[in-house]
């Protein structure tokens, strides 16, 4: 019996981990010392919507999208809220060859 229940364990974990998604998003590197990339975007949040699905919907981790909309209700938006999605970031001050990675 220990055998099977392992067996569904590593079964359930590799099923889990293979349909899992990841969020990378790609910017080009702005001109001369410009540290800014990305853009502001705003998003009318439907009756259905809590701000984490609508983070999910956008790439953006729970507690960004929260700090980003002080004063709306996490779980109860309501309809036709204007939500900030935050998805314009300051580059580290590092020479910009190759990839960037900011870690903050």
């Amino acid at each position: 019996m220990p055998i099977k229940s392992l067996l569904i364990a590593m079964l359930a974990l590799v099923v889990g981990t293979t349909f899992s998604r990841a969020y990378a998003a790609t910017y080009l590197l702005p001109e001369g010392s410009d540290s800014v990339i990305g853009e502001v975007q705003y998003v009318t949040a439907r009756h259905e919507d809590t701000l984490l699905d609508i983070g999910r919907r956008y790439g953006v981790g729970y507690e960004e999208i929260v700090a980003a909309n002080r004063g709306v209700d996490p779980w109860l938006p309501g309809e036709g809220t204007q939500v900030l999605i935050p998805s314009q970031y300051i580059l580290p001050d590092v020479p910009r060859k190759g990839v960037v990675v900011s870690l903050a």
